[in-house]
Parts: structure tokens; C-alpha cells; sequence
């Protein structure tokens, strides 16, 4: 039987070829089920599945997809990595506890300040205390105060009782994805680099911050119409104990403090909180003295608020 197609490309050298031709193949079979053609879908190649097929002369190729649509088909795979539950704004998290209207101002102000220092000196701000000491409302407060900015930013928030974010096989796609939900240029070089890397999210921490944060951001930034004194992200991740595993709480930090100590650019600015455990005592060794890039909060059950 004859089965017509169109949207090819043609061998060059026959005149009775070009591209763009309705031409008919024929195969060696009468069963059209033996063609399996597939619905021909946006990105499903009009021959796919097909088998024993006699072209002829005619060669056959498979057109290129467009960066666009890489990106998109990347950006869909980014989507399916990220953890919604873990947003500062999800529905259950939302109704969570924050600042009172007039208490925790001068940290809260001295948060804020040092986030919108252009040059800061401390490129991550380590929240401390023990449960029930305020920490995740200060975080989600200071998550709502960026909101209202419109400034950069992006939070992960840990909890031990849910199973999605309870580890941080997430915590690295789920930044990104909002990162580049607020920004189209960082999406479209989000998408391109998932499409070209699809196992990305299996690699090591260490190795999705460079791949989804730093080098899309300097990417992004290197653009004539964006700089770092434009897009100065703020990464937000609350209750880092309630990760299980602890020595995956050391790899994340360990990722975020070379991210710093590399040279800082891009300039993100990271605001952690948790009890101090091994990971922390490991990664910051803050038994006398924080190091210089970290300025340290700590909060306890007794302090009054106000």
C-alpha cells in the first residue's frame, strides 16, 4: 500500500525531490499495521516505530528540534524534579508561624540589610536555636518580605514528617525552578542545560548546584542585559536538621560553603536555619569562632522577642 507523508528532507541530487514534497513510500507489506506509524505529535518523528521500509534513493532525516523546544522539553523535565511542598508560599506552609507584627524587628532589619548589600561580607546567614525558637518564622517572614520586594530569591523547607522533603534529592531543582519561574532568561538556560544533561538530577549535590545554580546564573548574568548587581539571589532553607540523612545535611552545606568560598560570583546569598548537629559542627567547625563569610543568629527558647 501507498502511505503519504509530508515535512522531510529530500536526497539533493534528485530534481524530482525538494523539501516540503508530498511524495509516498512504499513498503513491502500490505498490512498497514505493519508500517506502525505513531501519531504524529509536536517532537514524534512521523516514522517512528515504523520497520522494513523501502526508501529507494530517497534519504531521510530527522530535523533538528529548535533550542526553544529543547528548552521547553528541558524546563518540563526540571518541573518534574521539584518539591511544591518545600515553597515558602505552598498552602499548608503559608498558614505556618510567622514574625508577629513588631517582634524579632532589629534581626529581621539586620537581615534585610545585609541582603541588600551589593558587596556583602557575609555570604551566608546560619540561623540557630533550639526547636520552637522561631526559626522557621523567621525564615517564612523573611521569605514573604523578598515576595513583596520582588526580589530573587528561592526557599526550601525542610520537614521530617513529610517524605518529599525530608531528603535533598529535590532541594537543587526546586531552587532552580523558581529562580527561573521569575526570571525567562534563566528558564530558557535552565531547560537547555537539563535537555542536554537528562541524568543531571542523579549527580552529586555539589555537581546540580554548578549545573542549575552557579553557571546558569553567570550565564544569565554575562548577558549585557543583566548583572550581578541585578540579580543577586537569595536562597532560603529552613529546618536543615529534619533532612534524615545527616551526611547528605553535610553535603548540601558543603555545596552551598564552596559556592561562597569559590569566589562568591555569582553573588548568592544563603539564609539556613537549624538546630546545630553534626553537619553543621562538621561543615562550619564553629566550636570558637563562625568563619568570616558567615554571619551566625542564634536564638533561644528563653530570649524575649521583641
Amino acid at each position: 500500500m501507498l502511505t503519504s507523508f509530508n515535512q522531510f528532507i529530500c536526497d539533493p541530487d534528485s530534481e524530482s525531490r525538494t523539501l516540503g514534497s508530498r511524495v509516498s513510500v512504499e513498503s513491502d507489506r500490505t498490512d498497514e499495521k505493519s508500517l506502525n506509524l505513531a501519531p504524529q505529535t509536536q517532537g514524534t518523528s512521523i516514522l517512528h516505530g515504523a520497520s522494513r521500509l523501502h526508501l529507494g534513493q530517497l534519504n531521510y532525516y530527522e530535523a533538528p528540534k529548535s533550542p526553544d523546544t529543547r528548552s521547553l522539553e528541558g524546563w518540563n523535565l526540571l518541573l518534574g524534579r521539584v518539591t511544591s511542598s518545600a515553597l515558602y508560599n505552598y498552602h499548608d506552609q503559608f498558614r505556618s508561624p510567622k514574625c508577629d507584627e513588631g517582634t524579632r524587628t532589629e534581626v529581621i532589619d539586620e537581615i534585610m540589610t545585609l541582603l541588600s548589600d551589593p558587596h556583602p561580607t557575609h555570604g551566608i546567614v546560619c540561623v540557630t536555636g533550639s526547636s520552637g525558637a522561631g526559626k522557621s518564622a523567621l525564615l517564612q517572614t523573611i521569605a514573604e518580605q523578598l515576595s513583596r520586594k520582588r526580589s530573587p530569591f528561592a526557599t526550601f523547607f525542610f520537614s521530617k514528617l513529610d517524605p518529599t522533603r525530608n531528603n535533598t534529592s529535590s532541594v537543587i531543582p526546586t531552587i532552580a525552578y523558581q529562580l527561573g519561574l521569575g526570571n525567562a532568561g534563566l528558564r530558557y538556560i535552565l531547560g537547555i542545560t537539563v535537555a542536554d544533561d537528562p541524568f543531571l538530577f542523579t549527580k552529586s549535590l555539589q555537581a546540580q548546584m554548578v549545573s542549575l545554580l552557579i553557571e546558569p546564573v553567570k550565564t544569565l548574568c554575562s548577558s549585557k542585559e543583566m548583572t550581578t548587581d541585578l540579580f543577586s539571589p537569595t536562597i532560603l532553607i529552613d529546618g536543615l536538621n529534619e533532612c534524615a540523612d545527616e551526611g547528605r545535611q553535610a553535603e548540601l552545606l558543603e555545596a552551598i560553603n564552596d559556592s561562597i568560598l569559590d569566589g562568591g560570583q555569582p553573588p548568592f546569598r544563603y539564609i539556613l536555619s537549624s538546630r546545630i548537629g553534626w553537619a553543621i559542627q562538621a561543615t562550619f567547625t564553629p566550636q570558637v569562632n563562625w568563619p568570616e563569610h558567615i554571619h551566625h543568629i542564634h536564638f533561644t527558647m528563653n530570649e524575649k522577642v521583641d
